[in-house]
């Protein structure tokens, strides 16, 4: 979620050095400077944290002072005895959704934006620590430009794990049993179909990630005398949504081995 970013800009600000640095579940924080501003510094991590973040000080200990000239991101380092936590998937931030709606943004209409206070974690971590190399992501080598911004610590996508763009990252597919298109073209045929798809009583398989392999059937639902009808080749088991008219479609997940071969089974 950025918390060493976070820490990082926060001791500069604050005119320290030292270290932070990612542990298994928990940051280890070095700082040495100022006693009112290490003071500020520690009231800080907590006040002025992150949306995402719920830190607490599990201890607070004087070391002897060191010969440092910076603050430092060391890289993760596995604990014996980590207290393992594994971050949940978020909704998309206010910052992204800008970017995401300015034809000017290289992520313009980008499905699988994020940045580390949005976007997949829990879905495509492979194992602990929580660095890219131990997601799904791992097999999508990030261009140059996701790179910088990768690496730059004043980035609100530093080490952002999902990180990717149209250039490098996993991209949308549309397929259907006459259709195939992939990218802008299969997000302007998703866009326009998938209204008509479900109003017609069809089913659409939706895959959330390329990266993660995560399926939802949705299926139309029509209502007729208040009653909730599904079509015969619809989901047999759909929770009614307590027979709420304003809610039309039913979302159920389900494992396929991919949208190519769900949609070559579906009546669409």
């Amino acid at each position: 979620m950025g918390y060493r970013a976070f820490v990082y800009n926060l001791a500069q600000r604050l005119g320290l050095q030292g270290i932070v640095q990612n542990l298994t579940g928990e940051v280890l924080v070095e700082a040495q400077g100022k006693t009112d501003a290490l003071d500020a510094f520690a009231a800080a991590l907590i006040s002025e944290t992150l949306p995402l973040a719920r830190p607490y000080i599990v201890s607070c200990v004087h070391i002897p002072p060191r010969e440092l000239n910076s603050f430092s991101i060391l890289p993760s380092k596995e604990s014996l005895h980590g207290n393992i936590h594994i971050p949940p998937d978020n909704f998309l931030c206010d910052d992204c959704r800008r970017e995401m709606l300015n034809p000017n943004n290289r992520r313009y209409r980008y499905p699988f934006i994020n940045c580390t206070q949005c976007g997949p974690r829990y879905t495509l971590i492979t194992g602990m620590p929580y660095d890219r190399p131990h997601t799904t992501m791992t097999s999508f080598t990030l261009c140059k430009a996701c790179r910088a911004e990768y690496e730059d610590p004043t980035n609100r996508r530093f080490h952002a794990q999902p990180l990717a763009c149209h250039v490098c990252g996993p991209q949308l597919d549309f397929v259907s049993r006459n259709e195939n298109t992939a990218g802008n073209a299969a997000l302007g045929h998703y866009k326009q179909r998938r209204c008509n798809t479900l109003k017609d009583a069809k089913v659409l398989c939706l895959s959330r990630m390329t990266a993660i392999g995560t399926f939802y059937r949705l299926s139309g639902i029509r209502f007729v005398s208040s009653q909730l009808t599904v079509p015969a080749f619809g989901i047999p088991a759909i929770n009614p949504f307590s027979q709420s008219t304003s809610k039309p479609c039913a979302i159920d997940k389900i494992q396929v081995i991919n949208w190519q071969t769900y949609a070559a089974e579906s009546p669409e």
